[in-house]
C-alpha cells in the first residue's frame, strides 16, 4: 500500500471517472523553494531581476519505500527523476469549478 505526503498547503482530491477515488490532507509541513532575486536591467523603468530558486538543505526526506511525497511543481522540477516525487496536475485535466480546483485526476513528475 502506498502512503502519501502532502507537503502543499492545500488538500489534495482525486478523482477518477467523475468520482472522487483519494483525498490527501496537508502534513502540515510544507515544503518551497526559496526565491532570490538579483537587479539586472531596467525596461522602459520597469527593473528586470534574474530570479534564482533554491531549497534549503534538509528540506526534502530521503526515499523510502512506499511513500510518495506530494510538492509544488517548481520543488518537484528540482527532484526530476525521483519515482518518490510528484506534484498535482493543475493544467488542462484538472477538475474547476467557477474556475477554481476542485480536484485533480493526475500527479505528474518531471524528466
Amino acid at each position: 500500500m502506498t502512503t502519501f505526503i502532502n507537503f502543499t498547503r492545500h488538500e489534495i482530491v482525486v478523482r477518477r471517472d467523475g468520482q472522487a477515488g483519494l483525498w490527501i490532507p496537508p502534513s502540515g509541513t510544507v515544503i518551497r523553494m526559496t526565491a532570490r532575486y538579483t537587479h539586472i536591467d531596467d525596461v522602459e523603468g520597469a527593473e528586470v531581476v534574474e530570479t534564482k530558486y533554491f531549497l534549503p538543505d534538509g528540506l526534502m526526506p530521503e526515499p523510502h519505500d512506499g511513500i510518495i511525497y506530494i510538492v509544488s511543481s517548481l520543488v518537484a522540477m528540482r527532484f526530476k527523476g525521483r519515482a518518490d516525487v510528484v506534484a498535482p496536475d493543475t493544467g488542462i485535466t484538472a477538475i474547476r469549478e467557477q474556475g477554481r480546483i476542485v480536484a485533480i485526476r493526475r500527479f505528474q513528475r518531471f524528466a
